[in-house]
Parts: C-alpha cells; sequence; structure tokens
C-alpha cells in the first residue's frame, strides 16, 4: 500500500455509552477517520486546556493556535502523519522511537525529516544512527552543543576535532573576539575567520621584513634586547653629550655645587642620582666606561655599550649617533607592527597555520554549517512526527470516540485526575473557568456534580485550579461545602481539594428511593424545630414575666385576696402542669389506640402507603427519571467540548467514573471492633457491657409497650374521675 492511501477494509463501528462510534484501533483505522462525515465523530471541537496531554503536542495539532482543535485541524494532523511515515507500525504501537525506516523519503519533506533526523543523532556522537527518540530530539542543548552543525554559522574551537585547526580557532578567539552559538558555546563565525586572516598575514609580512632587509636587526637578534636598554639610556647619554658641548663651550671652566647630602639617607642619594649626569663632562666629549660612571645607571650603561662597542672602552658622540640612526630602522619596524596577540606563539608555528591553509579549513566549517541550517530547523518537525506517532490514536480515541473515557484501565485524556474523598475515587473531573457559566449547563445533565477547588506547591509558588467533579454512584448526603480530600493528577502531582460548590441531582436507584423520607423527615424536622421553638419563647416570656411581678410583690400593700392568691410558678403548678401534660400524651396514645381498635392492619398499612405515594410517589418518579436521562455529554459541553454524541450514563458506567476501593486481603484479621478493646475501667468507671442487637430491639419494645400501658391507665383514670395516685388501687 503506498503512504497516505486509503486501505482496502471498511469502516468499523462500535457501541460506546449508548451511541455508535468509529473503531480506531490501528494506522489504518485512521485514514477511515480522515474520510468520515464531521457529523459521525463522537466530538467535533475542544479547549486544549481541558486535555490532559503533551503540551506540544497539543500546540501542533491546534495549528491555528486558537486555544481549541477542531476536526478539520484533527484531520489535517492524519493526513500529514499518514503521508509523513510508509510504516505505520511505529503508529500502531504508539511508539515514541522513529525508526529511519519509517519515514517516507519518496516525498522531499520525508527526505528533510529524514536529514534532520540523521543529522541530531550525528550531533550527539552517534555513528550509523538508524532511529531517534523523543527525549533525543527533545535535548536540544545537547544535539547542539555535542555537534559542530547547528545552523547558526558559528564554530566553537572547543568542538573541532583536529587540534591544529582548535588551535587557528583559540587563537582567533583570543585575537579578534568571540560569537556565542545557539548552544551557549564560544566560536567564531565567518567574519571573525576573515579578519583574524588578515591579521594573521599581515603579522607573518612584518615578520619576514627583517629578512628582505637586515638593516633592520642591525645587531642580529641581540638588537631587541639591545634596543630595550636603548630606550631607557638615550636620554641620560643624550644628556651627558650635551653638558660636554656646553663645557666646551664655557672654555673649560665649571662650578660644581654639591648640595649637603645625609649618605644615610637613601631616598634623598637615591633623587640627586636619578638628576645626576651619567659621568663628569669633558671637554673632549668622550664617554669614558672605566670612567667614575653614574652608579645608578653605570652597569646598564656598561652592557649596552659592551653589545654595540665590545672592543671599545671610550664612546664618542658621533658613534653614538651612529647606533641611534641603526636603531632607529628598528624602531621604524617595530612601529609598524599590527597586533602583539601572536607573539607568544613561536615563528614556525604561525607559518604553519598559513600553509595549513586554516582559513579554509575552518570556512568550510562554517558553509556546511550554513547549509545544513534547514534541516536544523526541520528538528520541530521531527518532534511532531514523533508525537503524532506516540499519542495520535490515544488522542482519537478520546475525540473520534470517546472509548478511552470509560476504559478504566487507563487514564483518558479527556480526565484532570482523580479526586479521593468520602472513602471514594471520583474520576469523571474537568477542568473549570468559571463556576457559575459552567453550573448553567451542567444541570441539563442530570449529573450530580462538586466544584472543587484544588491547590499544590510551597508557600510563595501555589499552583491553583478549580474542578467540576460528577458524582455517578452512592449518595451525596455525607458531600456538602467545605468537605476535604485530595486530588491526583495523572502527571502523579497531590493536590489538597476542597469543595466550594455542587449540584444536587439523584446519584443512584437507592438513593431515588430513599429521597422523598429524608425531604419529608426534613420537613418535620424544620415544622417541629419551628414548633418547639415558638413554645420555647412563650415559656421563656411568661416565666420571665412571672419571676418579675414575684419580685416586685409587696405582701404589705396588696389586697388580701391577692395576698393569698398561689404565685404562677409553684411548686404544685408546675408539678400540676407536669401531671396534665402527661396525661394528655397519656390520653393521645390510648386514644389512638381505642381509634384503632375496630380497623384493620392492612387498612393502617394501605392508609400509609397512600400517604407515601401521593407525598412521595412524584419525587420519586422525577428522581428516576432524572437517573434515566443522566448525559456525560452535557457534563462535558458545559466545559466548553462540541459532542455529536448523547452518552446517556447508565448505572453500570456511573461504577466507572465513581467508585470505593476494596480492602485489598482476603482474611479479616479481627471481626470484633479493636475501639472495644480500648474501653478499659478506670476511677469508678465500669466497663461498657457489649449489647447485641438482639438485645436492643427488645429493649425498644419494651419501652413502648410500657409507654402504651402507661396511656392506658391515664385515659381510665380520666374516664373514671379518678386521681392519678388512686387509680392503680
Amino acid at each position: 500500500m503506498k503512504s497516505n492511501e486509503s486501505p482496502a477494509g471498511e469502516m468499523s463501528f462500535e457501541r460506546v455509552g449508548d451511541s455508535w462510534q468509529i473503531a480506531v484501533r490501528t494506522a489504518d483505522d485512521l485514514f477511515h477517520v480522515r474520510e468520515l462525515d464531521a457529523a459521525l465523530w463522537a466530538m467535533t471541537s475542544l479547549p486544549i486546556e481541558s486535555v490532559s496531554c503533551d503540551p506540544e503536542f497539543l500546540a501542533f495539532m491546534d495549528d491555528d493556535n486558537n486555544g481549541r482543535i477542531r476536526v478539520d485541524e484533527a484531520k489535517r494532523a492524519i493526513s500529514w502523519l499518514l503521508g509523513a511515515l510508509k510504516d505505520y507500525s511505529g503508529v500502531n504501537a504508539s511508539s515514541d522511537v522513529l525508526k529511519f525506516s519509517a519515514i517516507n523519503d519518496e516525498t522531499p519533506e520525508g527526505k528533510m525529516l529524514l536529514r534532520s533526523a540523521k543529522l541530531a543523532m550525528e550531533n550527539t556522537g552517534t555513528e550509523e544512527p538508524s532511529e531517534i527518540s523523543l527525549a533525543d530530539i527533545r535535548d536540544r542543548k545537547k544535539i547542539m552543543a555535542a555537534g559542530l552543525q547547528n545552523g547558526d554559522g558559528v564554530i566553537p574551537p572547543s568542538l573541532i576535532p583536529d587540534p591544529d585547526t582548535a588551535e587557528f580557532a583559540f587563537c582567533a578567539m583570543n585575537c579578534v573576539g568571540k560569537v556565542t552559538d545557539v548552544s551557549g558555546l564560544d566560536g567564531i563565525d565567518l567574519d571573525i575567520l576573515t579578519r583574524f586572516s588578515d591579521l594573521l598575514e599581515a603579522y607573518l609580512q612584518w615578520r619576514d621584513e627583517p629578512l628582505q632587509n637586515p638593516e633592520i636587526l642591525p645587531y642580529g637578534e641581540a638588537t631587541k634586547g639591545i634596543f630595550a636598554l636603548y630606550t631607557e639610556l638615550a636620554p641620560k647619554i643624550d644628556e651627558f653629550f650635551t653638558f660636554c658641548g656646553i663645557l666646551r663651550m664655557s672654555a673649560g671652566s665649571t662650578t660644581r655645587a654639591f648640595p649637603a647630602l645625609d649618605v644615610m639617607d637613601s631616598a634623598a642619594l637615591g633623587k640627586y642620582l636619578a638628576s645626576a649626569p651619567l659621568l663628569e663632562p669633558n671637554e673632549k666629549g668622550t664617554l669614558l666606561l672605566k670612567s667614575a660612571l653614574n652608579p645608578l645607571y653605570a652597569e646598564k650603561v656598561t652592557a649596552f655599550f659592551r653589545s654595540t662597542f665590545p672592543e671599545q672602552s671610550e664612546i664618542s658622540e658621533e658613534e653614538w649617533r651612529n647606533v641611534k640612526t641603526k636603531l632607529a630602522v628598528f624602531d621604524a619596524w617595530l612601529k609598524r607592527k599590527n597586533t602583539t596577540c601572536l607573539d607568544a606563539l613561536p615563528p614556525d608555528r604561525l607559518q604553519y597555520f598559513r600553509t595549513a591553509d586554516m582559513r579554509a579549513r575552518i570556512a568550510g566549517m562554517i558553509e556546511f554549517d550554513a547549509e545544513r541550517k534547514d534541516e536544523i530547523a526541520c528538528f520541530k518537525d521531527v518532534r511532531k512526527l514523533i508525537l503524532y506517532q506516540r499519542h495520535m490514536l490515544e488522542f482519537m480515541n478520546n475525540y473520534v470516540s470517546l472509548k478511552s473515557l470509560f476504559n478504566q484501565d487507563i487514564t483518558s485524556m479527556l480526565l484532570a485526575g482523580k479526586l479521593v474523598m468520602d472513602g471514594r475515587h471520583f474520576t469523571l473531573t474537568t477542568r473549570v473557568s468559571n463556576v457559575a457559566s459552567h453550573k448553567k449547563l451542567a444541570v441539563n445533565s442530570n449529573i450530580c456534580t462538586m466544584y472543587v477547588d484544588v491547590s499544590t506547591g510551597p508557600v510563595g509558588a501555589v499552583r491553583k485550579m478549580t474542578l467540576a467533579v460528577a458524582v455517578t454512584s452512592g449518595d451525596m448526603y455525607s458531600l456538602f461545602i467545605g468537605k476535604s480530600g485530595v486530588f491526583v493528577t495523572p502527571d502523579g502531582v497531590t493536590w489538597d481539594a476542597q469543595v466550594i460548590d455542587y449540584i444536587q441531582q439523584p446519584v443512584s436507584f437507592s438513593e431515588a428511593l430513599k429521597m422523598p423520607f429524608f425531604r419529608f423527615g426534613a420537613f418535620i424536622g424544620k415544622q417541629i424545630d419551628k414548633f418547639f421553638s415558638a413554645r420555647s419563647k412563650e415559656f421563656e416570656t411568661g416565666f420571665e414575666k412571672s419571676v418579675a411581678q414575684a419580685q416586685s410583690y409587696d405582701p404589705q400593700k396588696a389586697p388580701e385576696a391577692v395576698k393569698q392568691q398561689t404565685p404562677a410558678v409553684s411548686g404544685s403548678m408546675l408539678l400540676m402542669g407536669g401531671g396534665v401534660g402527661l396525661a394528655a400524651i397519656g390520653s393521645s396514645i390510648a386514644f389512638m389506640a381505642q381509634a384503632l381498635h375496630n380497623i384493620s392492619l392492612w387498612n393502617v398499612i394501605g392508609v400509609l402507603l397512600c400517604v407515601i405515594l401521593i407525598f412521595g410517589g412524584p419525587v420519586v418518579v422525577i428522581s428516576l427519571v432524572k437517573l434515566y436521562r443522566r448525559n456525560v455529554a452535557g457534563f462535558l459541553e458545559a466545559g466548553g467540548w462540541a459532542l455529536n454524541k448523547r452518552l446517556r450514563l447508565s448505572r453500570k458506567m456511573g461504577l466507572i467514573f465513581t467508585n470505593q476501593p476494596r480492602i485489598p486481603v482476603s482474611t479479616l484479621l479481627n471481626p470484633v471492633d479493636v475501639v472495644e478493646s480500648f474501653l478499659k475501667p478506670a476511677r469508678g468507671i465500669q466497663a461498657v457491657v457489649r449489647m447485641s442487637a438482639g438485645k436492643r430491639v427488645l429493649l425498644v419494645f419494651l419501652a413502648l409497650l410500657l409507654g402504651i400501658a402507661a396511656g392506658l391507665l391515664i385515659w381510665h383514670c380520666f374516664l373514671s374521675g379518678l386521681p392519678l395516685f388512686q387509680c392503680g388501687k
């Protein structure tokens, strides 16, 4: 089969989440995906921020860089992948290693990909490479630093294998300058190479001048040392001969003035000698080397003239001028010197650089490096190809088909991670940017949804995000705003989690049946709270009023009748009120018992069932309908995804996204609660005796019988008109 041509097989579909979706198992299925009508895709668009996958892969898929991957972009990515390869075994294996033999080198783009991949591996020192991994192509620093060819036209001397050529390049850097290549190493470019080569040629020509003109070195190899002494002594020697001329003009008369010197003051002596002439002037104008020379210069003067006039002990002014003339030629030659950075290298070494044509060698390297610029730029496409090979099948099973979303053996790209809370795992999680906007759409999915804030990281570098978490099995009653847990992202990072809001919907069939009773119980509880709150308030008000009256009561001023009146809160009145209350409770029970005496048990049960059906039936029906209409697509669409499929959430599917892990052992060590063993006798407190469930039921039953008997007794006393304490006699 030729690359990028459709295979002979037909499209295959499978049922996923109560809808038919295309099966994407191998690279051959990608041909069919590319041809499939967009209306038959499970999804046509999704925001890349909600996908848990390699960010660079998602950036390549989003070719218009708008933050979303549309169906047309997905199809273009498939076409590019299928066209770049001729062997799809790497795609089928989701491998992050690209075989060079799998690249389609029959197209210009494929040839460039192959050359680029080979260059990357050669730059790392691999001989005759046959494959490249994602880690290899992403280690750009290693690729660039390990090879001369990185497309920037800069050659680092440290990477040049030939030591002579590397030495030449180091000299160029030291003399002319350096530039930094893309890997961060110092090197030279064509401009530095040209400037240094010209500098070297001019320097060599300057050094060769003495060979053409021997007058430049009048004293041979010793000229340099002699010239150094000449530069230091010339002013003093000229001064001496000037003094001699002045002496001749004054007809030999001279006045000597010796300052009063302290011979123990070395500083003063040194200052005097520095200003004194080399020796005493004479009318003949001859520098006598054996005379009393100025001790500050004597040694250097003797050495200088011994080198220039080895056999003479007297130097005339004319001879001195001849020396100056000779050394002036050498001085002019020195001033023509263009650089000093090459002085440390032997002349033969510099001459070797010229004859070996180092300039041409490095220029060839720079030119070759520049020619690889396109291949270096293609490193990005090599990464793209490896990422597509690694993730394309997985991505399509989360896009054109949502098979991976329901697979518990893998972590779907569409899921943000796993929330651990309330002893359960919640895996249907997505990122949310705006909770209010998400709730408006998510409520239509009929899925119970928690909104959870998660955070991780050290102080000062805390990362945060908000999640929408679907509760698909169990119940919702133990989940509330403020409840905490942990969240684990696919990369293994653990985050602190806390519920900040939720959408309450029925979660399971059992919860739907119990919901009327919970709501009825909550309603009755609220009414009882209101009733007793009102009665308690009335009692407190009356009690406070009675206490106030009792405190302000004056028996001398009050009428006689008032004096003998029993206080409203006296002990007898309280006892009477409690008796009346107990009688009322007992009479109510007796009245109900007498009323129900002639009614059959089945009638009572029927009435109760009717009440339950009338008040709880609609709630149960609505809850069951909502459970049946639970829609995963609606939950995902609230996060900005564009889905074509409905994806009804069944009870079995709900167990996929919310589950309680089992204890990973087959044997229970102790069926008795170990907490009871911690309850020990201490300081008058007796040990708690464990009571069985049957005994508890019996105790409750006996208490109920006693309550009914007390009620009947009170009712009998009330009909008989007897006092309560005489009724039992």
